[in-house]
């Protein structure tokens, strides 16, 4: 949310306001919580087709909030210096890459990849691109996170 903003974090604070995530996110699925949901907490859910639209609507005054994961978040908010991360997280997300596991060069050659990108501890190149572009919104990290192969 922008700087000047009186939400403070998932919680009372959402109340008359209305929270943008993306159709089918985890998001949606907290905000649809009967018991801590938007509706409880006098919030307005707004889906939107991807998560980047929220940001859009936010820019556009048509959100107050957005809800989505941190790493989203704070992709978002290296965007847009007018927008903010509050709170604690809500939720803990994982990626991964997925490809047809028969294609064992592909999956070798994106697990290479990966592992190049995470190889050089404090200056990795991961490093490298979360102090550059998450630090300030999801700061705390010490090293790339460790990967789950499935090969």
């Amino acid at each position: 949310m922008p700087h000047d903003s009186p939400i403070t974090s998932y919680g009372p604070s959402l109340r008359g306001k209305r929270v943008c995530t993306a159709k089918g996110s985890t998001g949606e699925q907290r905000l649809d919580d009967g018991r801590r949901g938007a509706r409880s907490l006098g919030a307005t859910k707004v889906t939107v087709p991807n998560q980047l639209d929220c940001l859009v609507r936010l820019q556009l005054g048509e959100v107050d909030a957005v809800f989505t994961d941190s790493a989203l978040a704070a992709g978002q908010a290296a965007q847009d210096p007018s927008v903010k991360l509050v709170g604690e997280p809500v939720t803990r997300e994982s990626y991964g890459v997925a490809m047809h596991s028969d294609d064992t060069d592909l999956v070798r050659r994106v697990n290479k990849v990966l592992d190049d990108y995470r190889r050089g501890g404090a200056d990795s190149p991961w490093m490298r691109a979360y102090r550059e572009w998450l630090q300030d919104d999801l700061p705390g990290v010490k090293a790339p996170p460790k990967p789950a192969y499935k090969d």
